[in-house]
């Protein structure tokens, strides 16, 4: 799959007269590297940019893990040249959609959504043929002790996070999956186990319709998607 990254000016008026520019990256380079060989390369080529003085400069990029990557690889390549970093600004999806996204329900904390995946947790386990493969995911045997339900939930709560953060639903995750592993590209394995995470997803998105609530990255990712933004904030 290639990936492509757009980059621009802040500026107002430069922004206004430059034009999109597309740019595949390297597919045999770490992400965050590709990424940094684009930036690097478009900043040096800017009359108005000095060297990896990025201060009107945005990154996009599609989860946190990335952005730190980038933050290191941008220091060292400054290091190296002798100069100074002004680093970027970077941003997820999720991030910047926080600034314009207004709820129209009431929003689970961070403890909430923890909570709301225990109890997602504990209902599966009281299904007799979800619960197999529920114990499955987590190597746990036949059954998942009461002690260890708190510590699954919060995996379950990040794993909820980093996949909003994706701009996928599990659904989404599982199907791509299910047709990679048809043509043999990805192990079966992975794909019934999406396929099992899928099914809590959307036991948990029952759950939250039931109680009048929503999670916060689920609605920011929503809202990136159907482009339905407003002036207000998070």
């Amino acid at each position: 799959m290639s990936t492509a990254v757009s980059i621009s000016s802040s500026a107002t008026d430069h922004l206004q007269q430059a034009p999109r520019v597309v740019r595949v990256l390297d597919a045999a380079r770490a992400l965050s590297d590709a990424m940094c060989e684009v930036l690097v390369a478009h900043h040096v080529t800017d009359p108005a940019g000095a060297p990896f003085d990025f201060e009107r400069t945005m990154v996009l990029v599609p989860g946190g893990r990335l952005a730190h990557a980038i933050e290191r690889n941008l220091l060292a390549r400054a290091a190296k040249a002798g100069v100074p970093l002004i680093a970027p600004t970077i941003v997820t999806p999720l991030m910047l959609a926080g600034r314009f996204v207004e709820p129209k329900l009431p929003v689970l904390s961070a403890l909430g959504a923890k909570l709301s995946w225990r109890e997602t947790l504990d209902a599966a386990l009281e299904d007799s043929e979800l619960a197999p493969r529920v114990a499955a995911l987590f190597a746990a045997g036949d059954a998942i002790p009461a002690h260890a339900r708190p510590r699954i939930a919060s995996r379950l709560a990040r794993l909820a996070s980093e996949t909003a953060t994706s701009l996928l639903s599990a659904a989404e995750i599982a199907e791509r999956l299910g047709n990679l592993a048809e043509r043999g590209d990805v192990p079966a394995i992975v794909a019934e186990r999406w396929t099992t995470l899928a099914e809590l997803f959307a036991r948990r998105s029952a759950l939250l319709a039931r109680a009048g609530a929503c999670d916060r990255d689920e609605l920011l990712r929503d809202a990136v998607l159907s482009g339905d933004v407003s002036a207000g904030a998070f």
